[in-house]
């Protein structure tokens, strides 16, 4: 082998190495803010090899979803994904046991409105629901260097591929750290916007109901990348989007107040719902669709 081709074979077996190491180094809270991991090839190849069959063909955490049938689409984030449920524990699909439709489920770990725009709005669409449940605003408060804006759509297949490598995600990291100031991954008049035109293609689409879902906020301030008082703020323009629409609007805190913290939410800071918080929250839901 002659140096010339030695030196090219040396740059990739170093690349391999350095992927492979970083691959178990924990990724800066920042970067997993700002860049929507389910965007990533790495992510959808990891999908693609679901053993446990937890994901649709959409990519989503439900089943296969029927044309043609009567369907309420849930939009969310890791909350409506159900982290630290099983699928059957979600309120989306405590919902569908409910009455006589499909569940949509669109939770997905770390959506924002942006996501929202981008994918789950019109892969909701697809399946003309009658209905939609939407909750948005703690990922969207988040504080990272890099706006949503700039972190991809779905179909920016290039910047998607090259932001899989760990190299790479260290290397932006890096870059930032040094020249970029730390702000909420979509700023606040953004934010009102985007909810508000999300709720305005859903009607546009045919969805005839609609209902907005308002976080938890009792979280420990973490200044960095949140604070209670800078998630309030999304919470009451939430707020404001849905009562300028006249859409119903179900609190977590309302919903659930009559259940001790502890048997409420599961899971690292108390964010997320356990089984018994997706059931008390699905029969909020069925009850102000029948109501409307």
């Amino acid at each position: 082998m002659t140096l010339r081709q030695r030196w090219p074979l040396k740059a990739l077996l170093s690349f391999i190495i350095l992927e492979v190491g970083l691959y178990f180094v924990p990724l800066p809270d920042w970067w997993e803010t700002a860049v929507f991991a389910d965007y990533l090839y790495s992510t959808r190849i990891m999908k693609a090899f679901d053993i446990e069959n937890q994901y649709n063909s959409m990519g989503y955490r439900d089943t296969e979803w029927r044309q043609g049938a009567r369907s309420i689409a849930f939009l969310g984030d890791s909350r409506t994904f159900g982290l630290f449920v099983e699928r059957e524990e979600t309120y989306a699909e405590a919902v569908e046991r409910m009455g006589d439709w499909q569940s949509l489920n669109l939770g997905v770990p770390g959506a924002t409105t942006f996501e929202a725009l981008d994918s789950l709005v019109p892969d909701a669409l697809n399946y003309e629901p009658f209905a939609a449940v939407v909750c948005l605003d703690i990922n969207s408060s988040l504080i990272g260097y890099v706006p949503r804006a700039q972190a991809s759509r779905r179909s920016d297949v290039l910047s998607n591929l090259v932001r899989s490598f760990s190299t790479w995600i260290f290397l932006e990291g890096a870059w930032h750290s040094f020249f970029s100031e730390r702000a909420p991954i979509i700023p606040l008049d953004d934010y009102e916007m985007q909810l508000d035109l999300v709720f305005q293609q859903l009607s546009e689409g045919g969805v005839e109901q609609n209902i907005l879902v308002v976080g938890w906020t009792e979280l420990e301030d973490y200044p960095d990348l949140y604070t209670k008082a800078t998630y309030d703020r999304y919470r009451e323009r939430s707020r404001v989007v849905a009562q300028r629409r006249g859409i119903p609007i179900l609190e977590f805190t309302e919903v659930l107040k009559q259940l001790p913290v502890e048997d409420a939410y599961i899971g690292e800071h108390n964010i997320h719902l356990s089984p018994r918080g997706h059931h008390k929250l699905a029969q909020a839901i069925v009850s102000t669709l029948n109501a409307q």
